[in-house]
């Protein structure tokens, strides 16, 4: 799928009742007081974290008191959310593949290792291989592994 349908199905599926509204107000407001707490004794910025505090009292006021008024906000930045997890799924997907399983794969095969035990014969017809017959009692379905 592409980018664009994937987050547009997600923003489609997106809930934006009030409780929800509420709960992203009071979050937004939670992370710009957390962050504000940080510039101010770690930055040594004091204005910008009370910037930070003041934005967070905004988002904190009208979660509580207008959380419809945050909903073209909450899409917006949900619609930002889900497209950088889109992007990072893929990317750690990836990362993951080429370093992790591709030099598995070829180490394997350098060493000759099959996993699948096939026995390399180009002009088989199948790889299946012929099991004995086995009469089937009904103790065997009670303890499958």
């Amino acid at each position: 799928m592409s980018l664009i349908s994937d987050v547009s199905s997600e923003l489609k599926n997106l809930k934006s009742d009030k409780k929800t509204l509420r709960k992203f107000g009071f979050t937004i407001a939670a992370a710009l007081g957390v962050i504000g707490l940080l510039v101010f004794f770690v930055g040594s910025h004091s204005q910008r974290a009370f910037w930070l505090w003041g934005a967070g009292a905004l988002f904190l006021v009208f979660g509580e008191l207008l959380p419809a008024s945050l909903k073209y906000i909450h899409i917006v930045w949900m619609g930002l959310a889900f497209v950088l997890g889109w992007i990072v799924s893929r990317l750690i997907l990836s990362v993951l593949f080429y370093l992790v399983i591709t030099p598995i794969g070829l180490i394997m095969r350098l060493f000759g290792k099959d996993p699948l035990d096939r026995e390399i014969d180009r002009d088989a017809v199948t790889y299946w291989k012929k099991r004995e017959s086995q009469e089937i009692k009904p103790e065997r379905y009670e303890k499958l592994f």
